[in-house]
């Protein structure tokens, strides 16, 4: 309905407003173009209004094109963005290229998952970290990377963190996924001299990273980070933060060789990480336990051969 001021009366509420035509009349357009792009019932029908009618890309919002993707109408959407290239409207180019994108990397995400879901996954991987290392005269520094080897890709998001420090063990754990599979991240190190786990502190770094600070139980200088001097492959030296503290290690007494203890021991010959602590703790008893039914067993099978 007309107003007498050449604008359009608008009931909202038992409240009449009049509208200025050029307001009105663009989004009555867009309305009304939308509506008849979304009537037809395949991509197709689609496809060929859209061809016709070249001048639409004017009208139609970004979120329109949005829903065509969502809809699966490839075709529309392809048509509706080539004909966008000849639009003067730089902004309008903008935001129709940035509602594709984010539609199809929704989409993208969708498909991963269902294909995600074919794979039957029987057993959860283990893999053994790789990591940086540093120390200053007080403190240990880790740069642990949720994969098996430092220049390899790996897992950029870990759940299910457990992280300890007692005496000379540091221990890490956490759940993750990597090209599709589940995988078990652990860290186990037996280090060369004891440690304050009240003093441990960690947080996640950048992106498939994870650091941590050990307060050493002596203030000096470690020889190596490990008991053993052999260098496990997944082992590396942080030099960023070597050179940091290296003023700070300059005149620092160095950490006498320890002497292992009979739990130690066992620890570093056989050690499995979900073994019970009792076991590595008695582990001379549970092997002459294990001789004895062995013994027991031989001299069994003598007596029947006799008998």
């Amino acid at each position: 309905m007309r107003c007498r001021a050449g604008g359009v009366l608008c009931r909202i509420e038992r409240h009449c407003l009049c509208l200025p035509l050029f307001l009105v009349l663009p989004s009555l357009a867009s309305a009304s173009a939308t509506t008849e792009l979304f009537s037809f019932k395949d991509d197709q029908s689609a496809t060929k209004y859209v061809e016709q009618n070249s001048a639409i890309v004017a009208q139609v919002a970004p979120a329109d094109i949005a829903a065509l993707v969502e809809r699966g109408w490839f075709s529309a959407a392809r048509q509706l963005v080539t004909a966008s290239h000849g639009s003067e409207d730089k902004k309008q180019q903008e935001l129709i290229a940035s509602a594709v994108r984010q539609e199809t990397a929704s989409l993208k995400h969708q498909c991963d998952n269902l294909l995600e879901t074919l794979t039957v996954q029987k057993e959860i991987g283990s893999v053994n970290c790789a990591f940086q290392w540093s120390q200053n005269r007080s403190h240990l520094f880790l740069n642990v990377k949720f994969s098996h080897r430092w220049s390899s890709p790996g897992c950029l998001k870990v759940k299910n963190n457990q992280i300890s420090a007692t005496d000379r063990f540091f221990n890490f754990s956490a759940d993750g996924e990597h090209s599709g599979l589940k995988k078990r991240y652990r860290l186990d190190l037996h280090l060369y001299s004891s440690v304050v786990g009240k003093k441990l502190t960690w947080h996640m770094a950048s992106v498939g990273h994870m650091t941590a600070i050990v307060g050493k139980k002596k203030h000096d200088r470690w020889p190596r980070l490990l008991s053993s001097p052999e260098k496990p492959k997944n082992m590396a030296a942080w030099s960023d933060m070597d050179e940091k503290w290296k003023e700070d290690l300059r005149n620092a007494p160095i950490a006498p060789e320890p002497v292992q203890s009979a739990v130690e021991e066992a620890s570093a010959l056989a050690w499995v990480p979900d073994t019970p602590g009792w076991v590595l703790e008695h582990w001379r008893v549970c092997l002459l336990i294990i001789t004895g039914v062995g013994i027991m067993i031989n001299e069994m099978g003598s007596w029947r051969l006799k008998a």
